[in-house]
């Protein structure tokens, strides 16, 4: 996820009913971080650059888990905030991808979306009161239910490596 200032990445893991938790926590909040690039100097640089840093967490997450069942699978939910022009804490993008199965390490891509306002007016205000569109529960990207209704453009990318044993 692109942008100027730091960015932060709030996480949960999302499981079903026959999974349970016996050890670790499901959720928590990244630091504030900022790319070691400097941001571009003009909107021209940054259409030629992509405009895209690379801002690394570095946050471990252990969680041990018990089932009866594969139904429900765990996965990983992230939502990243940033900072708009005003220094006001902006959502930049939510994603969500499945705990991989499979012992050993594994690196996966998250590709993050960001609701739309359904109406350009309403999108204006937010961007000007620093208040955009969101979701009223984070929880819903871990969901198939009513995604499809909602507006979204693209948000980025996070990059999370599992280590499964």
């Amino acid at each position: 996820a692109g942008g100027g200032g730091p960015l932060m990445c709030v996480f949960s893991v999302q499981h079903g009913a026959d999974w349970s938790i016996v050890s670790g926590v499901p959720n928590g909040i990244t630091q504030l971080a900022c790319s070691s690039v400097p941001p571009p100097a003009s909107a021209a640089a940054a259409l030629v650059g992509g405009g895209l840093r690379e801002v690394v967490w570095n946050f471990p997450l252990g969680l041990v888990f018990k089932s009866t069942s594969p139904f429900g699978w765990p996965r990983l939910v992230v939502t990243v905030y940033g900072t708009d022009m005003c220094n006001r804490r902006v959502i930049k993008g939510y994603g969500s991808v499945h705990v991989p199965c499979h012992p050993g390490r594994h690196q996966r891509t998250i590709r993050l979306y960001c609701p739309l306002s359904s109406s350009p007016f309403t999108r204006l205000l937010g961007a000007l009161f620093g208040n955009p569109a969101q979701l009223v529960d984070p929880r819903l990207v871990a969901g198939a239910e009513g995604r499809e209704v909602v507006r979204v453009q693209s948000g980025g990318k996070v990059r999370v490596v599992f280590d499964v044993l």
